[in-house]
């Protein structure tokens, strides 16, 4: 995440005040493209809080799928909003918007696998259907912008990555959430599936 404090906590009692701040910002935003990007903004900074909670209460599992529900709401904010990003019109923002979607993309269903190591089977229930939406919205971006465009943006994400073996296997693995979102014959599944072998 590239959010270094997350600030107020779901289980802080004042919760309701940043909610509150986030839900009048998102209902004052009336161009598609910064809504994208405000979604975008509040769906990190909860992935954020529900990657502090975990370090903080990695065994309270009613808490971390409270947040994750929060995360949800939102996710499928933002989903309803990249159906629309389509009709927008293709510039600099739009590259820089559409590589922040696949950059947060990666970066969630990361937290996720880690979350689901020690997770109940109630919590990984909720962190397989957040990665499925998390992968349907990468997906859609991935049909807007076309593989190859995808393919230079997701190559510089994975130059962040530590070590190579690290870079390979999550790659892969990655690959796989956004290719599983593609009917079985599609192209741009044959594609992808190309680009992993590749990696």
């Amino acid at each position: 995440m590239q959010v270094e404090n997350p600030g107020i906590l779901p289980t802080n009692p004042f919760y309701f005040l940043k909610s509150f701040k986030r839900s009048t910002q998102r209902a004052l935003t009336v161009n598609i493209v910064k809504k994208i990007d405000l979604d975008l903004d509040i769906l990190n900074q909860k992935a954020a809080e529900v990657q502090r909670l975990y370090e903080i209460m990695p065994d309270d599992s009613g808490v971390l799928f409270d947040a994750l529900s929060m995360y949800q709401v939102n996710i499928n904010n933002l989903a309803a909003s990249v159906k629309k990003l389509g009709e927008v019109d293709k510039d600099a923002v739009f590259d820089r918007l559409t590589g922040k979607l696949i950059s947060h993309s990666v970066n969630h269903l990361k937290l996720f696998d880690e979350i689901k190591t020690a997770a109940d089977i109630r919590l990984k229930e909720k962190l397989n259907n957040l990665q499925s939406s998390v992968s349907g919205i990468a997906a859609d971006v991935i049909l807007i912008e076309g593989v190859d465009k995808f393919k230079v943006q997701y190559l510089g994400i994975l130059g962040n990555l530590s070590s190579d073996a690290v870079k390979e296997l999550r790659a892969a693995e990655i690959l796989g959430y956004f290719e599983e979102k593609f009917p079985v014959n599609a192209f741009e599944r044959q594609l992808l599936a190309r680009f992993k072998e590749e990696i």
